[in-house]
């Protein structure tokens, strides 16, 4: 716990990431989504082998708007 001036702030100790081969977007995303909505949600998701263009990426913002997605080719 930290405190600042009269505030007390408890800091998360733990990060919960995961990573994924969703084997195509249409073939995983169903599961991604499911992931996202369960009742222990990741901090950070890693997916692999989604096969969209960088330009696509977007995609994953209007399946998903509880987590910001970015891509790298």
């Amino acid at each position: 716990m930290m405190e600042i001036g009269q505030q007390s702030i408890n800091m998360a100790s733990e990060l919960y990431i995961v990573t994924y081969n969703i084997c195509g977007f249409n073939q995983g995303i169903g599961i991604v989504c499911d992931l996202v909505n369960s009742n222990n949600s990741p901090d950070v998701i890693l997916l692999q082998e989604h096969w969209l263009t960088p330009d696509n990426m977007s995609i994953f913002g209007e399946k998903i708007n509880s987590h910001y997605a970015f891509g790298n080719d």
